[in-house]
């Protein structure tokens, strides 16, 4: 059985924000909150990753394309998220014995809910 290591959530937010000289607020405005998210898969088969996730990153992930994130949708069905994998993101397979891959980790950015 493989593991899922749900490591960092974090939200930032994007507003435009009108401040006093004081600098205090005199209002804001909220124009999206971001999230990024990091995921690491571990203890996986070489066929699950050559077969399903190597497929998912060169059809899919690799050209930025959005997808639908849930960490345990029973559990947390508040955390169900429309990401792309961050700018910049690689493809790596470490070094496995025999029939297993050692990890792999999934970094994802989106935009949640006003």
């Amino acid at each position: 059985m493989w593991d899922i290591k749900f490591g960092m959530y974090s939200e930032g937010v994007e507003a435009e924000t009108a401040r006093s000289k004081a600098w205090h607020i005199l209002g804001s405005v909220i124009n999206y909150k971001t999230i990024e998210i990091s995921v690491r898969f571990s203890n996986l088969t070489r066929e699950w990753v050559l077969n399903v996730f190597k497929p998912f990153w060169d059809n899919h992930a690799s050209d930025l394309k959005p997808f639908f994130w849930a960490w345990d949708i029973d559990v947390y069905p508040d955390l169900i998220f429309y990401v792309s994998v961050t700018d910049g993101m690689k493809y790596k397979m470490p070094v496995s014995v025999l029939q297993f891959v050692d990890s792999i980790e999934l970094e994802m950015q989106g935009i949640k809910e006003v």
